[in-house]
């Protein structure tokens, strides 16, 4: 049984000897996240919800898929549709181009994989290098490529997640699916009308179907609970863990399967760390761990091995622990002294998190030397995801990352100018961010960005 708690001290020193090589990402493993494949290593982040037991709510496989966990819900602001893309432009190409010997007018540059000789500061098929695809919809401005809007006008917007098979969100107590992004206004298909629905995570493989939200079968019904059903349409849904005590405050898709998490708040032997693999509904999936009063709202990040959570002892002490993915979790957890991470995500067996502004590090087989990556401007507790390559999160108004192992360089703003997104997920080449919206306000929308 593999199990370890990784100690996240708020006040920690560098306490870690470790060198950068120790942490970097090895040839095989594949940056980004997105379609399946065989190589390489997955990258997921964790979200938060802060949904009450009672309420309606508001709120990568093979070789690299990658998503988020959750998203913490927001009341959203008259002004969040249009203040989700930003006038800032966004992600810029890195340096470097094709070159190459063909004759190309002043200012432009001959790139091989459109056999063209392109102006990187226009091109949105060449942005800022040649091969960096702004995507559709996404035009490139000064090299860098500007966020594109996949879906607006939404009400009540609270959750959403991006899979092969398409964008999957809640608006106004419904689960759409909005089969291609670039014609998204033309290809939204309803997948189910329960009686709420917020946080939402669907499964990465095109051969899994599976969709799962935190909300109510029937408005009529007193408790809300975790929801499970296909991905191609709901029909018959089932309710796992409804009641007071089972409030979902932790959900993530990886691969083929599903982790949520119950908090557990008023009776701490029904909170639960739960995984449904294929296409399980909630009340069919393995719990991994039980009783470990759950904080709410609670993250979750997986990666190949392990499915890391922060759980609660009979102390009040937190403490970051990391379950087998294939085993479950232990029964005894090492106690976790001071302070919880503001966010996390994991990568090839490394946990990086934020405590204040503080980023660190610990590596799953060597809990206890825990590295300072490099100190923030801010303390931010949104979303962070990894792809191998960069670790990306939400600010208050902005989509930041930095390049791993280290964040040399510094932080970097790839988006700014945004009105308080609250979910991150991303594909191997785009990251995705929801602007939410309470209520009776058509303002939330979901937008998306190249990677840099």
């Amino acid at each position: 049984m593999k199990m370890l708690s990784c100690l996240l001290i708020g006040a920690m020193g560098v306490g870690c000897s470790s060198s950068e090589r120790d942490f970097g990402e090895g040839a095989g493993e594949a940056a980004g996240s997105g379609a399946s494949s065989k190589g390489g290593d997955k990258s997921t982040g964790g979200g938060s919800s802060s949904e009450s037991g009672a309420g309606s709510g508001d709120p990568a496989t093979g070789g690299s898929e990658a998503s988020g966990n959750g998203g913490a819900p927001g009341g959203g602001s008259e002004t969040a549709g249009a203040s989700g893309a930003s006038s800032t432009p966004g992600s810029a190409g890195e340096a470097g181009t094709d070159g190459g010997s063909e004759a190309c007018e002043d200012a432009q540059t001959y790139c091989s994989g459109t056999a063209s000789c392109s102006d990187l500061t226009t091109d949105a098929k060449n942005c800022g290098r040649c091969g960096h695809d702004c995507g559709a919809s996404s035009a490139c401005d000064n090299s860098r490529c500007s966020p594109a809007p996949i879906v607006t006008g939404l009400d009540k917007a609270q959750g959403f997640d991006v899979s092969a098979k398409g964008v999957f969100y809640t608006t106004d107590n419904t689960v759409q699916h909005c089969t291609n992004p670039a014609k998204c206004a033309a290809t939204v298909q309803q997948v189910g009308t329960p009686g709420s629905a917020s946080t939402l995570a669907v499964t990465k493989t095109l051969a899994v179907d599976m969709v799962g939200f935190f909300g109510k079968i029937a408005v009529s019904d007193k408790y809300a609970g975790y929801i499970s059903c296909p991905a191609s349409g709901c029909g018959a849904q089932s309710l796992a863990n409804p009641g007071p005590s089972g409030a979902v405050t932790g959900l993530l898709g990886d691969g083929a399967d599903l982790f949520y998490q119950s908090s557990g708040s008023a009776d701490p032997s029904l909170s639960a760390l739960s995984k449904l693999t294929g296409n399980a509904d909630g009340t069919q999936g393995t719990r991994l761990a039980i009783g470990n009063r759950a904080l709410a709202p609670a993250r979750i990040a997986v990666d190949n091995d392990y499915v890391y959570y922060v759980r609660v002892d009979t102390n009040d002490l937190a403490n970051v622990v990391a379950c087998s993915r294939a085993e479950g979790c232990g029964t005894t957890y090492a106690s976790f002294d001071t302070g919880v991470p503001t966010n996390f995500a994991a990568y090839g067996g490394t946990l990086y998190w934020q405590n204040g502004i503080q980023l660190k590090r610990c590596k799953a087989t060597d809990p206890g030397a825990t590295e300072l990556v490099t100190s923030l401007p801010n303390a931010h507790d949104k979303d962070m995801l990894i792809d191998g390559k960069n670790i990306y999160w939400l600010t208050a108004t902005s989509v930041v990352y930095c390049a791993l192992p280290s964040c040399t360089g510094g932080v970097k703003t790839l988006v700014s100018g945004l009105a308080s997104p609250s979910v991150l997920r991303m594909t191997e080449d785009s990251l995705y961010w929801l602007i939410p919206s309470a209520s009776g306000q058509a303002t939330g929308g979901i937008y998306r960005v190249a990677k840099p």
